[in-house]
Formats: C-alpha cells, sequence, structure tokens
C-alpha cells in the first residue's frame, strides 16, 4: 500500500527509479554486446525522471482496477479504491488485446523494421 498512492510516486516511487534507471545505464555496453543490432538512445535527466513518472501513475492506474489497497488519499485521508470490479478488468484486458498489434506496427515502423532495437 505504501508505494501505491500518488504521494508516494512523487516522493518514493518517481525518486527510486530514477536512480535505478540511471545505474542501469552503466550495464550499457553490456546490454548492447548481448542484444547485437540494437541501439541505444540516450535520454536527458529531465526525460528520464518525467517518463519515470508517467510509467509510475500508469502502473497505478492499471492497479487501481485489481487491488483494493491502493489509497488515493494516503497519507492525509484514506479513500476507499472505487475501481475494482470485474467490468473494469475486463475492459482493460481486451483493451490491452487489441493494443498489442498496432503497438507493434507502430514500434516497427519508428525503429525502422524492428519494433524492438532501440534501447532502453
Amino acid at each position: 500500500m505504501i508505494t501505491h498512492d500518488p504521494f508516494s510516486i512523487l516522493i518514493i516511487v518517481g525518486p527510486a527509479l530514477f536512480i535505478l534507471t540511471k545505474f542501469l545505464e552503466l550495464g550499457k555496453p553490456l546490454l548492447l554486446e548481448a542484444l547485437k543490432n540494437a541501439e541505444w538512445v540516450n535520454y536527458s535527466w529531465k526525460r528520464t525522471y518525467l517518463s519515470v513518472l508517467l510509467g509510475s501513475f500508469v502502473h497505478l492506474g492499471w492497479d487501481l482496477t485489481m487491488h483494493w489497497d491502493v489509497n488515493l488519499g494516503f497519507p492525509f485521508v484514506d479513500v476507499a479504491n472505487p475501481f475494482v470490479n470485474s467490468a473494469t478488468s475486463s475492459m482493460i484486458f481486451w483493451f490491452s488485446l487489441l493494443l498489442i498489434l498496432p503497438t507493434y506496427f507502430v514500434g516497427k515502423k519508428i525503429n525502422g523494421g524492428s519494433p524492438f532495437k532501440k534501447l532502453p
């Protein structure tokens, strides 16, 4: 519960993932050696941090449909999670399935034929 709320994303999760991401960049030579034909994309510190925050909030959005213990008001008030229900879960499941192919083709177009070419 402590990491699955907007407040903790800004105070704990965002900074921790940002540090981890920058630390993992040290493994760039090893990753490029293991993944032949891959291209490394360097991102600025600001762009990396904003990506971490966006990804964390997207993750929280998905978790809102599956976890009862998500508290949107933490640490100030206790707000019960109103989004856990089968209709929402079903909608996200089908939406995710529908996005697999379009995402693959957009990745191919952006990366010049290989949807998984650019790292990180």
